[in-house]
């Protein structure tokens, strides 16, 4: 059997294909998953359990493993990632292939893991737990520096269920079994990806997404989910107990700016909201008004939302509705769209341009590198589609214009994306550079340092001169740049501080995004485990307050190219 594991990281995103087999029975949900033609395609069956009533469905912990382990092995691609699973009496452990121990004690109602980030993320070459960038498979454009990156693990966690009434390891025919979002949040909700076990309450499914971030739109594994899936008007008060009682374990212990929040308890503050009656009623419309209002309004996180409704909801016709909107956020996207508008009119959306004595580096998104098309022949088509055949072009043109001086990155709209790209991009600029990363939940912590093949030789060498040595570097930045759009100029300013600051401070998106797949079968984006941080004068810390900027610029005036000259000849 074969599957695959796209390095696709968006500050955390993983797309995945896989194909595994898994036993089956009476009572069984037949299992989807994505194959490698991006076909919705039908494995096997999962035994589904409900030992306590026939509303929260379980599964074996031993089937959990299972999926997981053969999902470990197509992300590694190679056999020997992989989970063991064991059990004594009414004690299951679950090893990782490093000797990471899960485990799960049914007399205690706890979960105890030594290492979350080796056990739920796991290590590889080019890769480190809590690392945001993974290296190309080549190894041409970018290299990870061993020698000068660390790994410092956490503090073991225990997961107390007790604490969350409606959710419980049971025992069954000398086995454990588990509800199925639960499994999911212990291994997946916690990881920096996408990726997840979903249930709809008539299939199960190996998702990496059920619609596109940008549009909203159901992908191909989402309009199978929605289409098979039964609509309901009302659950029983214990499923609606249950999902709740899931949704608060998920976010306490897996959402990553749980502290930056100051939320000391969800269930307190979906109270002090006065959204806990609507999210218990077992109303389908009250609970997905409630949960959209939670991930929207209340925690007003640019990575957070309510990506789609339960899977009792007919998708096409649920609609956020006003009242569970921000209104800051939703003026900031309109504002947003009015600085596009303006670069669109003014003719400002061009990739590359020079005037005068400085180069303009335009993007919006950060996208995922493309190693066949760097190494091959860059056209401006491509520029204008990848920010690391831009970087590429741009230095080439930059080297052959004696009159260039200063170069200006222009972030003032950009909405973040993929970090391996990002990587190779701040390469071009600073050389090698670090980031630092942390796991809010344990305290563990990772100092990568990457090196890049800035000049597209082929080789990561003494050759590879970054711009920032014979040229002056500049970010122009404004509260609409967010994520990587974040994380570029906090780096490149961490790295080096003779990079200058324009405009004003960048608009936060510090932790890598996660998924949620919540007991009512809602999908949730949210920000994940995987914290960027910069270290001070106090220790490491997130970096959701952006860049300091070092030549403010009012918004009038960021995206008249000729007074940013103008700006810096004066500086």
């Amino acid at each position: 059997m074969k599957g695959i594991y796209k390095n696709s990281i968006t500050l955390g995103l993983l797309v995945v294909t896989s194909l595994f087999s898994c036993s089956g029975g009476n009572g069984s949900a037949p299992l989807y998953y994505v194959n490698d033609n991006g076909e919705v395609a039908h494995d096997s069956d999962i035994k589904i359990y409900y030992p306590k009533n026939n509303d929260v469905p379980y599964i074996s912990l031993e089937d959990g493993v299972t999926i997981a382990s053969e999902l470990r092995q197509s992300a590694f691609e190679d056999k020997k990632y992989k989970y063991t699973f064991s059990q004594a009496n009414d004690v299951a452990t679950i090893t990782d292939e490093r000797g990471t121990k899960a485990v799960f004690d049914a007399n205690n109602q706890t979960v105890t893991i030594d290492n979350y980030d080796s056990f739920a993320v796991g290590y590889r070459d080019g890769q480190l737990p809590l690392s945001p960038a993974y290296i190309t498979p080549s190894g041409k454009a970018i290299k990870l520096v061993n020698e000068e990156s660390s790994y410092t693990p956490g503090n073991a966690i225990t997961l107390k269920l007790s604490d969350y009434p409606s959710i419980k390891l049971e025992k069954r025919d000398n086995g454990l079994l588990i509800p199925i979002a639960t499994f999911n949040d212990i291994f997946y909700t916690g990881s920096p990806s996408l990726i997840g076990i979903a249930y709809n309450y008539n299939n199960m499914y190996i998702s990496s997404g059920l619609v596109s971030i940008s549009t909203g739109s159901l992908s191909e594994l989402g309009k199978h989910y929605y289409g098979s899936a039964k609509v309901k008007k009302e659950v029983s008060k214990d499923l609606a107990q249950y999902s709740y009682d899931e949704t608060m374990f998920a976010l306490d212990h897996f959402y990553g700016l749980k502290s930056v929040r100051n939320i000391s308890s969800f269930k307190s503050f979906v109270k002090e909201k006065g959204l806990e009656e609507d999210l218990l009623s077992g109303n389908i419309e009250k609970m997905d008004d409630a949960y959209a209002t939670l991930f929207y309004k209340c925690l007003e996180d640019g990575h957070t939302s309510y990506a789609s409704p339960t899977a009792f909801t007919n998708y096409e016709t649920f609609k956020v509705k006003d009242s569970s909107r921000s209104e800051a956020v939703v003026k900031k996207t309109a504002e947003n769209k009015a600085m596009d508008d303006v670069r669109a009119e003014h003719g400002l959306n061009k990739p590359f341009e020079v005037r005068g004595d400085t180069a303009f580096i335009f993007f919006d998104d950060f996208m995922e590198m493309d190693e066949t098309k760097l190494y091959g022949t860059i056209t401006e088509k491509d520029i204008s589609t990848n920010n690391t055949l831009l970087f590429a072009y741009a230095y080439k043109e930059i080297k052959k214009n004696p009159a260039i001086k200063n170069v200006v990155v222009d972030l003032v709209t950009n909405n973040g994306g993929d970090a391996t790209g990002l990587v190779y991009c701040l390469g071009t600029l600073i050389g090698k550079h670090y980031l630092d990363c942390m796991n809010p939940l344990t305290g563990a912590r990772s100092h990568l340092t990457y090196a890049t093949d800035i000049n597209v030789d082929g080789k990561i060498d003494e050759n590879d001169v970054p711009l920032c040595k014979d040229y002056n570097i500049y970010m122009l930045d404004s509260k609409f740049a967010f994520s990587c759009g974040n994380l570029f100029p906090v780096a490149a300013k961490y790295n080096n501080p003779n990079v200058k600051i324009l405009g004003d401070r960048t608009g936060g998106g510090t932790c890598v995004v996660s998924s949620l797949y919540t007991g009512l079968g809602s999908y949730v984006i949210k920000s994940g485990m995987l914290m960027l941080t910069k270290k001070t004068d106090t220790g490491y810390t997130h970096i959701e307050d952006g860049a300091a900027v070092d030549i403010p610029v009012g918004y009038d005036r960021m995206l008249d190219r000729n007074y940013i000259v103008d700006l810096l000849k004066a500086s």
